[in-house]
Order: structure tokens, then sequence, then C-alpha cells
């Protein structure tokens, strides 16, 4: 039992140590240049049709559920790296969330109605209609 409680002690030990190591002012420029890397995957998100246009949740808020959703278009976008690029930011996003404690405003972020739009994809929720 005592080599368990010595196991127990040095994880701790190595956990709370390796805290030390970590600047935020740098994780937070690591995620920043990620999410800019994403944004130039994505593109203008040019359509002809709605059946090319998606959605991704990006980001990882400390209460669940992302910060927002990327829309694009297949058209001129590489899908698969785009993805790729997305699961690494949220989860950068989900680590930086419970290293630093940080806090979020805990409310849903409405899923994007797409739509081709003039020739772009979007959300229909955010069209503004006419009003008089």
């Amino acid at each position: 039992m005592s080599s368990f409680l010595y196991l127990i002690v040095y994880f701790f030990t190595i956990l709370t140590s390796c805290g030390d190591d970590f600047d935020e002012k740098d994780d937070l420029a690591r995620l920043d240049a990620l999410k800019m890397e994403v944004l130039s995957l994505v593109g203008e998100g040019d359509c002809s049709e709605l059946a090319v246009c998606r959605s991704l949740a990006l980001g990882a808020k400390p209460c669940g559920g992302p910060w927002e959703y990327l829309i694009y278009s297949t058209t001129n976008s590489d899908t698969l790296k785009i993805n790729e690029k997305v699961e690494e930011y949220n989860e950068l996003n989900r680590i930086l969330n419970i290293r630093y404690g940080y806090l979020s405003d805990c409310t849903i972020v409405e899923e994007p109605q797409l739509v081709c739009l003039d020739g772009k994809c979007a959300d229909s929720n955010k069209i503004e209609g006419d009003s008089p």
C-alpha cells in the first residue's frame, strides 16, 4: 500500500510542477495562430447550391459547446484539412480552459441554418430581413 501512496504523491508532484512551464500568453498566441490558420483554410464560402455549404463547431466553452460555428463551402476547400485543424484548435482550447481555469457565459450557441445566398454560404438566422 505504501508504494501506491508513493505513486499518487509522485504523479501529483509531476502534475503540479509541470504547470510552471506554461506561459498563458504564448498558449493564447498559439490558439490565435491556429484560428487564423483555420480561417484561411475556410476561405470565402462560395456556393452555387446549398449542397456545398457546411458548418463546423469552433472552440470549446468551459461550460460545454462551441464558441461559434464556421460556415464554409466544399467548392474550393480541403474539407479534411479544415476538419483536422478545427479538431486541433478545439482540443487546444479545451486544454487551455483546464490549464488556466477559464470560465464562460454558458450560453448555447445556436447552430447555423445554412443557405446559399448571393453566391455565398451563410446562416439564415443572421440574415437581416427587410425591415420597414
